[in-house]
This record gives C-alpha cells, structure tokens and sequence, in this order.
C-alpha cells in the first residue's frame, strides 16, 4: 500500500516528542486520524515484555525450558519451541514495518519503532531473546504516547507488538493470541486511520495479513484458544485476522507461506 503525505512544518524548530506529554502536532499525513492516543492501557492490546533473564514474568506460571530452547507450560501443555516463536516474530515484523513510514511521517526522525522491528527480524533471522527485545518493545510504545497522530501511534504499536511477540507466552488463554496477532491488527487499524477511517481498507490489509502467514505461524495459532472479545476496533481486527488463520486450508496455507 502506498502512503501519500502533507508535512506541515511547526516553524519552531521543536524535534520529535520523545516524552509521554501530548504537544502541538509538528506534522500532518492526509487521511490520518488526528487524535493521539496515550497510556500503557488504552489503544494497544499487547503490553511489552516483562521477563527478566533468569526470571518468570509476574504474572506467567512457570515455566520450563525445552531442549531446543523453547518453553512450555507446565499446568496447560503448550508447548513452543523456540523456532515457533521465531516465525511468530517474523509474521508480526512482517506485518508492523508496512507502516513504520506512517509513524516516520508524523515523527521524522525518531527510529524508535524501527530500531523495534529490526529487533524483532534479528530474534526472527536467528538471534536470542533478550535486553534489545525488551528495551526496543518499550521505546516504541514511549514513541507510541508522543505521536501526534492516531495513526501513527498506531503504527508504533504495531512495532512494539512486532519485538514483544518473541515473549509469547505458553499459557492456554485467549489473550495470548494478542502477542500472534497483535502488531498485525494495529498496522492494520494505522493504515485505515491513513485512509480517513475506512474499514475497508483494515480488511484489505488483513488479508494482505493472513498471506504473510506460514504454516508454522497457523498451527501456533491453533494451540490457543480463540481470540477474546472486546479490544474495540484494534480487537475486531485481532479477531478477523484470528478467525481468518484459523479457516485457511492446508492448501490455502502452504501457498500464503510461498
């Protein structure tokens, strides 16, 4: 999808807001929706990683290590290697740098959320989870707080979902599909915001979404409940993307992965 942008030019000389306080917008892509999002909480479905090395998240249970480095759960039997989560990673980075250029276009010259997908694609591409995931996946959602621009604080969600889906959970809950599906759903929702609020085009990049998606990425998908309700529209996209996953034939699969 292409993306045509109106800069406008505060005047002032002020950078990129790289705190958690709304200012002035600096800068204004045609089509975007111009009301900035904020808090850890609100706008985004997937929370950044917790997990320390060497420690368990507050709140996972334990879990153990597989011999080929992935976790499982002890109480609900999930299991997920360490490969699952790499094409995990790699759907959802796929997914969130389609519109890094939204958030770049509100916010020139701040990397925060690509410096987060390039995290992402390096645990993807064979790298280990740890201190870059995390700082990255945290950077982007302080970038997320300073946007100007819905749309943009979407597309940095997008990216923060995109580092933190590496800390997939192995947990048998609904919520853990936000960590598949959660930076696709907002690049999604950024790019319908770009497009003047068209849901038309959220469901097209859902399907651009679910032809990203590998094998590996659907049968992962599969070991977890359905997406849960509510969520608003960032969660009927989690859900549309959820149930379109889950329907793909094998044929349908093996062709989205070629």
């Amino acid at each position: 999808m292409a993306y045509r942008w109106s800069v406008v030019s505060r005047g002032d000389g002020a950078g990129p807001n790289r705190g958690g306080s709304p200012r002035h917008p600096a800068a204004t892509a045609i089509g975007m929706g111009r009301r900035p999002c904020s808090g850890a909480g609100r706008g985004s479905v997937v929370n950044p990683p917790r997990e320390r090395p060497g420690t368990v998240a507050p709140t996972e249970s334990p879990r153990a290590m597989n011999e080929d480095g992935g976790v499982s759960g002890e109480e609900n039997q999930i299991v997920l290697s360490k490969q699952d989560l790499r094409e995990v990673t790699a759907f959802a980075a796929a997914c969130a740098e389609v519109v890094l250029e939204v958030f770049e276009a509100d916010q020139p010259g701040d990397s925060r959320p690509r410096e987060a997908v390039g995290a992402a694609w390096e645990f993807a591409r064979g790298g280990e989870r740890g201190k870059s995931l995390r700082d990255t996946a945290w950077a982007a959602l302080r970038a997320a707080r300073g946007a100007d621009t819905e749309a943009a604080c979407e597309a940095a969600r997008a990216a923060m979902s995109a580092a933190g889906a590496a800390y997939l959970h192995p947990l048998a809950k609904a919520t853990q599909v936000k960590h598949i599906l959660g930076a696709g759903a907002h690049a999604a929702r950024a790019a319908e915001l770009v497009a003047g609020h068209d849901p038309g085009t959220g469901a097209e990049q859902v399907e651009r979404a679910l032809r990203r998606a590998t094998p590996v990425v659907v049968e992962v998908l599969e070991r977890f409940p359905a997406a849960p309700e509510g969520g608003r529209r960032v969660g009927e996209l989690i859900r549309m993307l959820d149930e379109g996953l889950r329907s793909l034939p094998p044929a349908g699969r093996l062709s989205a992965s070629g």
